[in-house]
């Protein structure tokens, strides 16, 4: 999709290094479009086995109501029919209004949505890093950087969101 770029462990020259060019990721939309490329190169990888991290330049629930590609997408990144998705809302001061859209967008038909509050503590989770750790995708919202970084790290969770890079869980937002 327009305005998505994928980050993987393995990095575009591991994928290069088995035939495929980086305009090969770029112009498919879906991530069975990459499996199927690493299918026909013989690669036995999955899209799902890969850590990733998904950065929107735009888009998304917050910013295109409409058009649910983005998190569609990020949705089927995972692999899962119902992935667990947590959204950070961190940057905007978890707004309510933000975290309202977010469930409306991520509906329990579609996946096992949650939200973590790092400025309203009471409706966190009671253990951060277990409740991250369990997700399928971590969804961080737009806001002030700023904000988001002097929360995270005042919680531990930068260091948790790396740790849960580093098991396959897949990061993305704004």
């Amino acid at each position: 999709p327009a305005g998505v770029a994928v980050h993987s462990s393995q990095g575009l020259d591991h994928l290069s290094t088995a035939g495929i060019r980086g305009s090969d990721i770029w112009t498919n939309t879906a991530p069975s479009s990459l499996a199927t490329l690493l299918a026909e190169r013989g690669e036995e990888r999955s899209v799902s086995g890969l850590r990733q991290i998904v950065s929107f330049g735009g888009g998304g629930f917050s910013m295109e109501a409409g058009n649910p590609l983005l998190d569609r997408f990020v949705l089927e990144l995972t692999g899962k029919e119902r992935p667990r998705v947590c959204f950070l809302p961190s940057a905007s001061g978890d707004a309510d209004h933000y975290v309202v859209r977010f469930y409306r967008h991520f509906p329990a038909d579609r996946c096992e949505a949650s939200h973590l509050s790092l400025f309203r503590r009471e409706r966190a989770p009671v253990d951060p890093a277990e409740h991250l750790l369990a997700q399928d995708l971590i969804y961080v919202g737009g806001g002030s950087v700023r904000s988001l970084l002097g929360v995270w790290r005042a919680h531990g969770i930068d260091e948790i969101l790396r740790e849960a890079w580093e098991r396959g869980v897949i990061l993305c937002g704004l």
